[in-house]
């Protein structure tokens, strides 16, 4: 039973809460009358296929009530479908549409939306007639990728090309990669796998491809370009490429080039596969449980000569190759599982806060001071990733040989060898003049790959 003086209690507060809905915008009632979603069907009608793509805005100096939208070449001349939310009347270009019925065609540049009494500019922007991959996640964003580089999120990937599906199946994996370009960039690179071997515009058969995002070039074609290059004077092996337009989870990421990764196989680096022999000496066995062993830690990169390894089961007798190195900086050699350091190598810098210190080398939210440190040059094992301490110990052996060989004057070492026992000297000159040429600051120091085969 409700008495009296609670009447009153309850008829005071009443009218506090109506004066203060006069007074106060409420953001329930305003979010109702904007416009939530805005996404087009799109219909490849060569091939009946038929996906979504969802507005976005500018990730750098987004502008209020300004969105884009940005869609395949042959969606053009097709009549769109458009999905949206708003409590309200929609009229796109001043006409009143309706959530799931045909828009008409969209033109180029800036289209009005009007959601009640809001008002929207949306601009189209269509792309060129190149392949599209459209990747749908399992998780159904790329939230944990851009948490964690290597966290690998599956989904399911579709590739168009010319009017047609080039490949429809599982991923086993969309990740991160990259290093600076991943940390420093809001557009991010990708490698993908998949789940079966797939010719890619008839770049060969292979799981693993890369998607670089090209976040420090304009043009976006200097990815594609030194590939092609590089195919065309005759470096062994070198990647092929193909420019792409990237979308995952009806979201435009941008436009990608899609390049074969650098790895063994008969359509990349044809030579032995070293891990897959191990595999098959090991089955059954779980090489990310095995023992790790060798020279490791954090400052492993200062200990020249050292090596780490894998406490492999079995090893074969084998062990000539075949190899895949990397040079790394010694600020990532800790986190690989094999790999040597050389008796030669690269600076290392280490950076001390110094205000009032004359001697600057940069300035980090105060002046910097470095000590300069030279190491040997830190190389990792890409294949195979988890060696054998025979194994290490063979190819550290034989790069030191020929390292030694390379630093002497004469170009003999030791063992009375010349370097060009080691190396193919036509090989490592055409590398040498082409990294030149594009001024690549990666040459010589981090990504950058040697191979050796069988004897």
């Amino acid at each position: 039973m409700i008495m009296k003086n609670d009447w009153v209690k309850f008829l005071v507060l009443l009218c506090i809460m109506c004066n203060l809905l006069l007074f106060m915008d409420i953001p329930v009632l305003a979010e109702e009358n904007e416009l939530k979603t805005f996404r087009v069907h799109v219909t490849d009608e060569a091939n009946g296929y038929t996906y979504a793509v969802n507005w976005w805005q500018k990730q750098e100096a987004p502008r209020e009530n300004e969105y884009y939208i940005t869609l395949p070449h042959f969606a053009k001349e097709q009549h769109l479908s458009a999905e949206f939310i708003c409590s309200g009347d929609v009229f796109l270009n001043g006409k009143k549409i309706v959530s799931g019925s045909k828009i008409g065609v969209l033109p180029e540049g800036e289209n009005s939306i009007q959601c009640s009494e809001k008002q929207y500019s949306l601009y189209v922007l269509y792309g060129s007639d190149i392949p599209t991959i459209h990747i749908t996640t399992e998780a159904g964003n790329l939230d944990k990728v851009y948490e964690d580089k290597s966290y690998k999120e599956p989904g399911y990937a579709v590739i168009l090309e010319g009017g047609g599906i080039a490949y429809e199946g599982e991923l086993e994996y969309i990740k991160g990669r990259g290093n600076s370009t991943w940390e420093n960039f809001a557009k991010k690179p990708f490698n993908i796998k998949f789940k079966e071997k797939v010719n890619l515009f008839e770049m060969g058969q292979a799981k693993k491809w890369c998607l670089l995002a090209n976040s420090l070039d304009d043009t976006l074609l200097r990815s594609k370009l030194v590939s092609d290059l590089a195919n065309t004077v005759g470096i062994h092996f070198s990647a092929q490429s193909v420019i792409v337009d990237l979308y995952v989870d009806q979201e435009y990421i941008g436009n990608y080039t899609l390049m074969e990764s650098v790895e063994i196989g008969t359509s990349r680096v044809n030579i032995t596969d070293l891990e897959e022999l191990n595999e098959i000496a090991n089955p059954d066995v779980d090489f990310k449980t095995l023992p790790l062993a060798g020279v490791r830690g954090e400052e492993s990169y200062a200990k020249n000569g050292s090596y780490k390894w894998v406490e492999l089961p079995r090893t074969l007798n084998v062990i000539s190759g075949g190899y895949l190195i990397e040079y790394e900086l010694a600020s990532r050699y800790d986190d690989e599982v094999s790999g040597f350091v050389s008796a030669y190598g690269q600076p290392v810098f280490k950076y001390h806060f110094c205000r009032d210190c004359r001697k600057l080398l940069a300035d980090q939210g105060g002046y910097v001071i470095a000590d300069l440190y030279v190491y040997g040059q830190p190389v990792i094992l890409k294949s195979p990733e988890y060696a054998s301490k025979e194994q290490v110990e063979y190819i550290s052996g034989y790069y030191q040989d020929f390292e030694d060989a390379a630093r002497n004057s004469d170009g003999y070492n030791e063992r009375g060898k010349h370097y060009s026992k080691y190396i193919d000297v036509e090989s490592m000159a055409k590398m040498y003049i082409f990294q030149e040429y594009l001024k690549n600051l990666d040459a010589g120091l981090t990504s950058f790959y040697y191979y050796k085969d069988v004897d």
